[in-house]
């Protein structure tokens, strides 16, 4: 009953993990990732019946199950718009009880009681449990507070800045570093109420970071707690609580992490360190890496240093058969270091824009990773052994949509049922856990912000830019992952073109926070970069029988002794510039180029709210400038239509306006009806007749008649989630780019709604 049309279409989302519990079979599980992957953006529970239908065909799509999405078409259901295929991020299940927001400062994922299960902390001096499973909570939340740590007024004044799984007499137990340098062990986790086994105090203030001793026949599990503002680290006998040795000394540093691990036959542990202070509170150094044998205290080596700035976390584990330590900090680097000889291994790991808060080692199909979350949002996962990213994952908010940080506290890598799984906090209040199976089709991990057509070894594709860094290719026709991303860790990807050069190679051209790079479509080879680094729209177009390419950014003028924006041509071969650049008077939004009458024309849509065409050989403008809009024209395209050459515009004012090229008339009436800026414009084939279709942030595509007949126009699409891009992709077919990935919708199968 659990994976039928009807019983999907009609589930609470808030029901879903008690729902979804029993479902382990293949099956079950693609039904499973299907609710997982429809993201809370769309609003399901504002949804109608026609609209979720066509949602769980979406999320089917994405998720691979296409028998799934095709018994909901075959149901007799009714469904709004008909999916022919979807990329979207890997599925991610967010935890958070209703109505709590509190910061997630710490997770960990390990086996409680026989049972795959997430801790976490919080900023409410609170531990939670979750069933990795389901992610169904598990009993009530651990209070890890006492009287003596609350103020008079009822306010809590410390949190729970660590948490760590282990084994304490055969029993699991869940080790809690909260404020005042304090840890907390609970035990009988799987009764009704589970037992606060022990609380470790300090008598100093600090933000305790703990870990245990894996569990192991041999070894007596061991807890080490550091982040004391006395720069001290203590060891604890687990079973009796009693103090091992003296405290490690870290001279005059705060450890902010601490990690225990194997380095040939001897325990050690691994603390991270705040940058040193003198007397008068000022920075009198960078922050390192330490390691200490475990059982004497002692400290091994020399301190591993290479960050500037405090180092958040560390964590230590075996890569291609040898044991790594990974550091992470406020320098927003990952470093890795053979323990055996203090030595760095490789160059830092780069991507992050902000500091990074935590690292786990983990292994993911076979593959040993690094996963990190930092203060700019994201999630990173890396290839242990090359160091090469292998993508970043979004989901935590964003401080313009929540009252908290958006930094990522924690992250945690473990294993649920058959397939690895990546946990994190944040401070939006919310643990998520990201499924990583392999065989799931892996879309952009964050907004989608640019599409374009092409031809690629005669398939025909769809090339699509994200905000997470990638230039993807896909097959057009089946969705399939047309070679690897592109470009990972060069910015948010605005604008994406095709070019070809004279031998018939096929390249991909793309503008990135002001830069614009050139890729070979085929091998994935980087061609060139433009030497400008202050582009901010670019097009691809033939002028004089070469592909061009031409960009619009600024220029510094000698004369002037400013800057001015101008328009350059650039061999797209080479990226080489063709002759000067041309100074514009306003600033350009949209950008496009076309080939008319044998001559090529660059038009552009300019913030004053006009469109504007000229002679891309001479420079010499084409007839006067086209006014209509009322707002910004962000968006444009042109082609020949019952022998004219028109051109579609979409503006800020939420309109779509139709032109006459060469004679700058409008050709029909105004076409209304988005409730926010049109984003994209493009012509299609639809019904056997030219049409344009729009897409908007307003979360719909819009398809009018290209000729401005009004009783052939008005058909929309409300797909719920902001519209990116538009490309048709053959008749009745097209793509659509959104804020969460792309959908390739048939216009040829009517909704059912």
């Amino acid at each position: 009953m659990m994976t039928e049309p009807a019983f999907l279409r009609a589930l609470d989302r808030k029901r879903l993990p008690a729902v979804m519990a029993a479902l382990r079979s293949k099956r079950g599980r693609l039904a499973r990732l299907v609710f997982e992957g429809v993201p809370s953006s769309v609003g399901w529970e504002r949804l109608g019946g026609a609209e979720r239908a066509a949602w769980v065909v979406v999320a089917a799509r994405a998720a691979g199950a296409g028998e799934l999405a095709s018994s909901v078409l075959a149901s007799g259901l009714p469904v709004a718009w008909v999916t022919r295929w979807a990329a979207f991020p890997p599925p991610q299940l967010p935890l958070r009880e209703d109505g709590m927001f509190v910061h997630s400062n710490c997770v960990a994922i390990g086996d409680v009681e026989g049972r795959a299960t997430i801790v976490s902390g919080g900023s409410d001096c609170r531990v939670r449990m979750w069933d990795a499973a389901t992610g169904a909570p598990i009993g009530a939340p651990l209070d890890c507070a006492t009287d003596e740590y609350s103020s008079g007024y009822g306010a809590r004044t410390d949190e729970v800045y660590s948490v760590a799984i282990g084994r304490i007499d055969g029993r699991s137990v869940i080790v809690a570093g909260c404020g005042d340098t304090t840890a907390v062990v609970w035990d009988r986790l799987a009764e009704e109420s589970p037992r606060r086994r022990r609380v470790w105090r300090s008598l100093c203030e600090g933000r305790a970071a703990v870990t245990i001793w894996p569990d192991d026949e041999r070894v007596p599990p061991v807890i080490v707690r550091g982040g004391g503002f006395d720069y001290t680290i203590e060891r604890m006998a687990a079973a009796s609580g009693a103090l091992l040795g003296r405290p490690i000394e870290c001279q005059s540093r705060t450890a902010n992490s601490v990690a225990m691990g194997l380095v040939g036959d001897r325990r050690v542990i691994v603390s991270g360190h705040a940058v040193e202070f003198d007397e008068l509170g000022k920075e009198t150094g960078d922050g390192e890496v330490r390691l200490w044998d475990a059982v004497t205290g002692s400290p091994i080596g020399e301190p591993l240093r290479g960050h500037t700035g405090a180092v958040r976390s560390v964590a230590i584990g075996e890569v291609d058969g040898r044991v790594i330590v990974v550091s992470a900090g406020d320098d927003g680097t990952i470093r890795l270091w053979d323990p055996a000889t203090g030595t760095p291994v490789d160059e830092p790991l780069r991507g992050h824009t902000g500091a990074v808060q935590s690292v786990a080692i983990g292994r993911i199909d076979g593959r040993a990773v690094i996963v990190s979350g930092g203060a700019d949002n994201k999630v990173r996962v890396w290839d242990a052994v090359t160091g090469s990213p292998i993508g970043p994952l979004r989901g935590h908010l964003t401080a313009e949509k929540s009252f908290h940080h958006n930094t990522v506290k924690s992250v945690a890598v473990g294993q649920v049922e058959d397939r690895a799984v990546i946990v994190s906090g944040g401070g939006d209040g919310v643990v998520r856990m990201w499924d990583t199976t392999a065989d799931l089709p892996q879309g952009h991990l964050d907004e989608v912000l640019s599409l374009a057509p092409g031809v690629v070894d005669g398939r025909s594709v769809i090339i699509s830019g994200g905000n997470d860094g990638t230039i993807r290719m896909w097959d057009a026709t089946t969705g399939a992952p047309v070679g690897e991303p592109l470009g990972n860790g060069i910015g948010a990807v605005h604008s994406v073109a095709v070019g070809h050069t004279s031998d018939g190679h096929v390249l991909l051209v793309a503008l990135t926070w002001g830069s614009v790079r050139i890729w070979d479509a085929v091998t994935g080879a980087l061609v060139a970069e433009l030497p400008n680094q202050s582009v901010n729209r670019i097009a691809v177009g033939t002028v004089a029988g070469r592909s061009v390419i031409v960009t619009v950014g600024a220029v510094y003028d000698d004369a002037g002794k400013t800057w001015k924006k101008a328009v350059q041509l650039w061999e797209v071969g080479t990226g080489t510039p063709i002759g000067e650049p041309r100074v514009v008077p306003d600033r350009v939004a949209s950008l496009t180029v076309v080939e008319v009458g044998g001559r090529t024309l660059i038009v552009s849509g300019r913030e004053d709210q006009s469109l504007r065409a000229w002679d891309a050989a001479t420079g010499s403008p084409i007839g006067e400038a086209m006014r209509g809009h009322t707002g910004s024209v962000v968006a444009m395209a042109v082609k020949e239509v019952e022998g004219r050459t028109l051109l579609v515009s979409g503006g800020a004012d939420e309109t779509v306006r139709v032109w006459d090229l060469m004679t700058g008339t409008p050709v029909g009436e105004t076409l209304r009806g988005h409730t926010a800026t049109v984003s994209s414009v493009a012509f299609g084939e639809v019904g056997g007749g030219s049409a344009v279709v729009s897409g908007s942030r307003d979360g719909t595509v819009r398809i009018w008649d290209a000729a401005g007949h009004p009783d052939r126009s008005g058909r929309c699409i409300d797909l719920g989630v902001p519209v990116t891009g538009v490309v048709p992709t053959g008749p009745d077919e097209l793509a659509v780019g959104t804020g969460i990935g792309i959908i390739s919708l048939s216009l040829a199968e009517s909704s059912r709604s």
